[in-house]
């Protein structure tokens, strides 16, 4: 039902109540194309309606009256952009959104749900206008609504960078950055899209800075580990980011300066990617030199067709639990076995498979690598403390021919299974592995492997 604009106090104009459609006779009007004052004061029409091709008196933006098939009068094209929403003053056909302009001016667009339904965001405008409510509870177009953030706020991480400079920490200004783009997420509730790209910005800023404060202390004594574990966190957060952020650039960027700086982004957007793609170019050339292993992720311990059945075998059979002894990486071997000095354990990233029948089954060994344990149990001194005793004893089961001293050894670190592969007969002789069928029974047998309970 076509609406009137009433004319506030201020000047503003305000759809009033519905009146009946154009070219239908008011009530007690002197002329069937006139409008008169409704009982509640609201302002329409009241002279004969001009001929036609003439403009209508006291509209912000003229327009012509025709007439339609029926004969009656209504507006011709539509109105002019108006230059202030607030101030429109002719008869709408059906209540209308507006639309914003490149000059921020406001016209109609086509028409859309009754104005009292109307208070809802217009998706596609970066600063979206809200439909206010007047005094008589109708609707009307209100002022875009920007969530500015306060100044001080804004030039934050400028003013934090250049701090940061002067007391040689740079990255301080990653802390104002988070700040801001965390309060920026709270006002931008209405579009989840760029709140959580937000948020995403404010938990990378978070553990960068949180790097530069905190980090893990391990046998090296710097925070190399620290940054290398958590930077790569945010590698892929941001990451993931990038393609959003640079669409959000292109969207929604404004003047001549605003569309430059979005398309320069994105070219060189494009040129990191390009000179990143050099390296899996390069790699994959590589990979295709060695042999195929496939993307299981595999041990060294199950290479062979009996070593990959032995591991299903525990995987399968062994309580969880249990622990599986296998031979650790004796650094020394020789010269422990000449007796001149006591086992000091290694292998981290070892080809050999030290430690893989742990890794492949998830049972615990008596030790796997010697320098990760020490790095990572540290700071627990009875732990570390273990690492020695525990590198001798695995080498001793293997190597002493006393059935009876490597019988203690094995109830004293509750060893479950004996794990005999490549790997063991290649460091031990033969006749010390001979001991292990006098101190349990084979319970798995193929090719070179022989897993051992123990009794």
């Amino acid at each position: 039902s076509p609406t009137t604009w009433e004319r506030g106090k201020g000047g503003e104009g305000h759809p009033s109540a519905p009146v009946p459609p154009l070219g239908e006779p008011v009530a007690d009007s002197p002329s069937p194309t006139t409008w008169e004052r409704g009982k509640g004061g609201e302002g329409h029409p009241s002279a004969p309606v001009p001929p036609l091709g003439e403009p209508v008196a006291d509209s912000p933006s003229p327009t012509t009256w025709e007439r339609g098939k029926g004969g009656e009068g209504h507006p011709s094209a539509p109105m002019a952009p108006l230059a202030d929403a607030r101030k429109l003053d002719a008869i709408a056909p059906a209540p209308t959104t507006w639309e914003r302009m490149t000059g921020g001016e406001g016209h109609p667009s086509s028409p859309v749900t009754p104005l009292a339904d109307a208070k809802k965001l217009d998706a596609d405008s970066p600063a979206p206008t809200l439909w206010e409510r007047g005094p008589g509870g109708e609707g009307h177009p209100g002022h875009p609504h920007h969530h500015h953030p306060p100044l001080a706020l804004f030039w934050l991480p400028l003013v934090l960078l250049g701090l940061g400079w002067l007391v040689g920490f740079p990255l301080l200004a990653l802390g104002g950055l988070g700040v801001l783009a965390f309060w920026r997420a709270l006002t931008l509730a209405q579009r989840p899209a760029a709140s959580f790209a937000l948020l995403v910005v404010a938990l990378g800023c978070a553990i960068i800075f949180g790097t530069e404060v905190i980090f893990i202390r391990d046998v090296f004594g710097t925070r190399m580990n620290t940054i290398f574990k958590f930077y790569y966190q945010v590698w892929l957060l941001w990451g993931m980011l990038a393609p959003f952020a640079l669409w959000w650039m292109l969207r929604y960027a404004r003047g001549r300066w605003g569309r430059g700086l979005a398309w320069g982004a994105s070219a060189l957007s494009l040129v990191l990617l390009a000179g990143a793609l050099v390296y899996p170019w390069l790699a994959l050339g590589e990979l295709g030199r060695g042999p195929w292993v496939g993307l299981q992720g595999h041990t060294p311990r199950e290479t062979h067709a009996s070593g990959m059945d032995a591991v299903a075998w525990l995987r399968r059979m062994a309580p969880p639990g249990s622990v599986v002894l296998e031979a650790a990486a004796v650094d020394n071997g020789a010269a422990v076995a000449a007796g001149l000095e006591a086992p000091r354990c290694g292998g981290s990233y070892n080809g050999e498979g030290f430690g893989g029948v742990a890794a492949a089954t998830g049972l615990p060994t008596l030790l796997g690598w010697d320098g990760h344990q020490r790095q990572w149990r540290g700071g627990d001194p009875e732990a570390l403390a273990e690492l020695g005793p525990r590198c001798a004893a695995a080498d001793t089961i293997y190597r002493t021919l006393d059935v009876e001293r490597a019988r203690e050894l094995l109830q004293r670190y509750n060893v479950a299974y004996v794990y005999v592969g490549e790997l063991e007969r290649y460091r031990y002789p033969a006749e010390a592995l001979a001991k292990f069928a006098t101190l349990g029974e084979v319970v798995f047998s193929a090719d070179e492997v022989r897993i051992y309970r123990v009794w």
